[in-house]
């Protein structure tokens, strides 16, 4: 890609009785189209978050991140039907919820190889 700057924005929108903090974070390939390193990280929010930075040219990765949800008691049990159903005594997750893991994992899973080595792991836990 060719040098300038970005803006981007993230704007969190957790279901009612959740509280989510989250920021963006930036990432560069190496030239030789190895490592990821962080350039830029915007700063935690619970509603919505944005930066803008110069870019050089080269490979970026603009990743969401959650630094993980507050609960609030809640006033019924939820309906697991809509995160797993039971075939034959084994519960199975849904298309939909299997989708959403693989979205958040290909996201961390900078080299595609179908797994986390250290640096991904890392990145994965960096809060």
């Amino acid at each position: 890609s060719k040098a300038g700057r970005v803006c981007s924005q993230i704007e969190m929108n957790p279901p009612k009785g959740v509280k989510c903090e989250g920021c963006l974070m930036l990432l560069k390939r190496a030239a030789s189209g190895g490592k990821w390193s962080l350039i830029a990280t915007s700063s935690p929010s619970i509603v919505s978050t944005s930066f803008t930075t110069d870019l050089q040219s080269g490979h970026y990765r603009l990743v969401p991140v959650s630094f993980g949800c507050q609960l609030e008691a809640r006033g019924k049990q939820p309906d697991l039907t809509k995160v797993a159903t039971k075939s034959g005594g084994e519960a199975k997750l849904t298309k939909k919820v299997k989708s959403a893991i693989e979205k958040v994992f290909s996201q961390y899973d900078t080299t595609s190889q179908g797994s986390l080595g250290r640096d991904e792991y890392d990145l994965l836990q960096h809060r």
